[in-house]
């Protein structure tokens, strides 16, 4: 983690981390080789990895691609940066958006208060859109099958300068 003023703090607990990762992935592996065969546990692992390695390019896709990116020269202050650079994913009825993308649906607000817990992004979205219309700064928020569609379309408009 990182102090205010761009300082590095040290970990309280460095090695916690990587010792519940190895815990993690021995109890998953018990688990899997008592309830399945040895391939079947392969297959479920490397699906698994690869579903939530997919899920999670789509949430992070969504919520950065296909939005302005500055030059240092022209480039505006932290806070309209955080805000122009970033795409909120609205909630839907069911709530599906909120949880396919981990709580992170908010990355407007994510990226201005990157330590805030994710269950309290939400409650500060009016304030930071009241903000953002106070000053001019657009704030787009977009349903998940919608920004994925501008995303989409954003690399379309990419690969035709490569074709041309």
């Amino acid at each position: 983690p990182w102090d205010g003023g761009g300082r590095r703090v040290p970990l309280k607990y460095p090695t916690a981390e990587p010792v519940l990762l190895v815990l993690h992935y021995v109890w998953l592996g018990a688990l899997m080789l008592l309830t399945m065969s040895l391939a079947q546990a392969v297959t479920f692992f490397f699906l698994s990895q690869c579903l939530c390695g997919f899920f999670l390019a789509v949430s992070f896709v969504v919520g950065h691609n296909g939005m302005p990116v500055f030059d240092a020269d022209d480039k505006p202050g932290f806070a309209e940066v955080q805000v122009l650079g970033t795409r909120n994913v609205d909630e839907d009825v069911m709530g599906f958006s909120g949880w396919f993308t981990g709580g992170l649906h908010s990355q407007v607000e994510h990226h201005l208060f990157p330590m805030m817990p994710r269950h309290n992004l939400g409650r500060i979205r009016p304030r930071v859109e009241a903000m953002c219309k106070r000053h001019g700064v657009r704030y787009h928020s977009t349903y998940l099958h919608t920004g994925v569609a501008e995303v989409l379309d954003f690399l379309d408009e990419m690969s035709e300068l490569i074709r041309d």
